[in-house]
C-alpha cells in the first residue's frame, strides 16, 4: 500500500503518531474491520480469499510438479503444459484480485467514514464493525465486561 494510503488509515483509525513501517497489515486490517461498512468489508474479504485461494494452488501445483520425481512419478510434457497453463491463470487471477483489494483500501480511506474515532481515540459509544451496538451503560457493566448485542 502506498505511504500516503497509510498515513490516511493512520488518522481514520485514530493514531497520533506516524505510520511505522512493519504494521501496514495491523493499520490496514483495523481499518477493514472497525471502519469501513459490512458490505466494503464483505467485498474485499471476497477479493482477498480469491487471492489467497489463487495464490496457494499455484504453489501447491508448483511443489506436485518439483517434488513428483522424488516419488517415482516421471514428468510428461502434459503434465508440464497443464501445470504451467493452471499456474499461470491462477497468477493472473491473484495479481488482479490482490490489486483489486489495494485500489478499493486506497479508495476507501479517500473518502469519509460514518464511522470516525474521537480525539482521544475511544470508539466504544459507536457503531461496531459488524452492525453491533455496544450497550455497555445500558447493562450498567464495567469498562472491562463490555457485552455486545
Amino acid at each position: 500500500m502506498s505511504r500516503e494510503t497509510l498515513v490516511r488509515i493512520w488518522k481514520k483509525i485514530g493514531r497520533a503518531d506516524q505510520p511505522a513501517l512493519g504494521l501496514e497489515f495491523f493499520g490496514s486490517a483495523t481499518f477493514d474491520h472497525e471502519i469501513l461498512a459490512e458490505r466494503v468489508h464483505q467485498w474485499v474479504m471476497r477479493q482477498w480469499t480469491a487471492f489467497t485461494i489463487s495464490a496457494h494452488s499455484c504453489t501447491a501445483l508448483m511443489i506436485a510438479f518439483l517434488i513428483g520425481p522424488w516419488i517415482n512419478i516421471q514428468h510428461t510434457c502434459k503434465w508440464g503444459l497443464t501445470t504451467l497453463f493452471a499456474c499461470v491463470v491462477l497468477l493472473m487471477n491473484a495479481l488482479v484480485t490482490w490489486h483489486l483489494c489495494s485500489k478499493m483500501i486506497d479508495f476507501q480511506s479517500s473518502r469519509p467514514q460514518t464511522k470516525e474515532f474521537s480525539k482521544s481515540g475511544s470508539n466504544e459509544n459507536q457503531v461496531g464493525g459488524r452492525g453491533r451496538y455496544l450497550k455497555a451503560k445500558a447493562y450498567g457493566e464495567t469498562r472491562r465486561k463490555i457485552r455486545w448485542v
